[in-house]
């Protein structure tokens, strides 16, 4: 008798506490569980299976945000291969339609890249941007690229007419050859070259004026 009180005992204080330590087996367990449901989400959304998408998406909404090994989104996924009510069904759970995965790539460039055009709509209709247009928006909210238009043109005034660097003038053609850089990169990924000619221009026009 007396030997059994203590574990009597012991089990009545861990009831009455309420709480209880969950063994390294649960969590391991719960671990594969959560790689298991990120899988089938992937795999659903590569599948087009858009009533699979959001069975588990409802169990776990979580799972919009699911990355493979390459940190491709199902967004990523449904993109490449065009699947347009697998993706509306992953907007409404909130994904991030400018994910990047490992390669920096966003939904909206893989979608390009296989020429989906159907996709590509809507997903530039929910925000979407490609891998350069992103990277210029980040260059332009941090202020990169109007420190690269200012080196032109500071050193194309410089030459042309004396120091004019610190000028009105300067200021003004930084922030123009900035903001116009912005929207022609943006929808030409290929014009860096163009951008250094136009910044180039507006200098030359600036030297004339100056000499006149």
């Amino acid at each position: 008798m007396s030997s059994d009180s203590p574990a009597a005992g012991d089990g009545g204080e861990q009831a009455a506490a309420g709480t209880s330590v969950p063994s390294p087996s649960y969590d391991k367990q719960k671990e594969k569980a959560r790689v298991s449901r990120t899988s089938l989400i992937l795999w659903h959304a590569h599948q087009n299976d858009a009533a699979a998408v959001r069975k588990l998406l409802e169990e776990d909404p979580t799972l919009v945000h699911a990355r493979d090994y390459d940190k491709r989104t199902p967004l990523h996924v449904a993109s490449l291969h065009g699947w347009i009510d697998v993706v509306k069904c992953l907007f409404e759970f909130g994904a991030d339609v400018n994910a990047q995965d490992r390669w920096k790539n966003t939904p909206l460039a893989d979608a390009e890249g296989a020429r989906k055009m159907k996709m590509i709509e809507l997903l530039k209709f929910h925000g979407g941007l490609s891998y350069n247009e992103k990277a210029i928006t980040e260059e332009v909210a941090n202020g990169s690229l109007y420190e690269e238009a200012d080196k032109v043109i500071s050193g194309r005034l410089f030459r042309g007419s004396g120091c004019l660097k610190g000028t009105a003038i300067t200021a003004v053609v930084v922030a123009a050859a900035g903001a116009v850089a912005a929207v022609f990169l943006s929808s030409n990924p290929e014009a860096t070259t163009e951008l250094i000619n136009l910044v180039d221009s507006y200098a030359n026009v600036i030297i004339t004026t100056l000499k006149n």
